[in-house]
């Protein structure tokens, strides 16, 4: 049997991307359903809406992860990124 104990509050932010193409509908209504539940449990959340942006699939190129630190195509994704500060990255 494992037992955990945390003496400490981490505090959680959490970041939803809305892919609908439609900004106003029943995913924002989905969506702010989900944020509600959040505020309840006091974490902090956030909707970005990308559905009507230009944005590149991954190549996997790995620039992400080794080289650039950022994506190779220049859209939306490294303005979120650039904006937010994200701590939190795949080899982490």
């Amino acid at each position: 049997m494992i037992m955990c104990f945390f003496n400490a509050y981490i505090k959680i932010k959490i970041l939803i991307i809305s892919g609908s193409p439609r900004p106003r509908e029943n995913t924002k209504i989905a969506l702010d359903e989900m944020v509600k539940i959040f505020d309840q449990e006091d974490i902090e959340s956030e909707i970005e809406h990308v559905g009507n942006k230009d944005i590149r699939g991954c190549i996997a190129c790995m620039s992400c992860k080794a080289r650039l630190g950022h994506c190779v195509f220049d859209d939306c994704v490294n303005a979120i990124d650039d904006q937010k500060r994200w701590t939190c990255r795949w080899n982490t």
